[in-house]
C-alpha cells in the first residue's frame, strides 16, 4: 500500500514532465513563428521608410519610381493582345490632362 502511492506519484510525475516538455516545444514555435513576423515586418517599415526617403528627396513632379518599369515586367508575362491594350492604357494615363476625355 505504501509503495503503490509512490508508484502512482511517480506516473503522474513522469505525465506531467511529458506535459511540460511538449508546452515548451510549442512555446518555442510559436516564439519562433512570431520572430519571423517581427523581422517581416521591420524588413517591410525599412522599404517603406526608404520610399518615403526616396520620394522626398525627389524634384517636384517627378514619380521616384515611373510606371514604365514597373509595366516593362508586367508585361513580359502578357500575351501581344495583352501588351497592346496595356500600351494603350498607358497611353492615356500619361496624357498631359489625366487622360479624361
Amino acid at each position: 500500500m505504501i509503495f503503490s502511492r509512490f508508484f502512482d506519484q511517480r506516473k503522474q510525475i513522469a505525465a506531467l514532465r511529458l506535459d511540460v516538455d511538449e508546452l515548451q516545444r510549442k512555446l518555442r514555435s510559436i516564439d519562433l513563428e512570431w520572430s519571423d513576423y517581427a523581422d517581416r515586418f521591420r524588413r517591410l517599415m525599412m522599404k517603406l521608410a526608404k520610399r518615403d526617403e526616396r520620394a522626398a528627396q525627389a524634384p517636384e513632379g517627378e514619380d521616384p519610381q515611373p510606371v514604365e518599369q514597373e509595366s516593362d515586367v508586367r508585361m513580359a508575362h502578357m500575351t501581344p493582345k495583352q501588351r497592346l491594350i496595356q500600351a494603350q492604357i498607358l497611353a492615356r494615363r500619361t496624357r498631359p490632362n489625366g487622360g479624361g476625355e
